[in-house]
């Protein structure tokens, strides 16, 4: 669902619908991910993993810590 989101270029104003999905899918993903794979997820999906930081607005931390 958020994949054509990220594709548009940030075109759009950011909704609850995508809000919410955006922290759907950090909150899985904090679940079901191996903690020691991070370093390399972030080097493939940097972009993609910031944008979701972006529009989850949650106190979660970020997928990606800035160094």
């Amino acid at each position: 669902m958020l994949l054509p989101y990220f594709t548009e270029e940030n075109n759009f104003e950011s909704s609850a619908i995508i809000e919410s999905a955006a922290l759907e899918l950090k909150n899985i993903f904090n679940a079901i991910s191996k903690q020691f794979m991070r370093p390399y997820y972030c080097a493939v999906g940097h972009d993609f993993f910031m944008w979701i930081d972006d529009h989850a607005k949650a106190e979660l931390p970020p997928f990606c810590p800035s160094p």
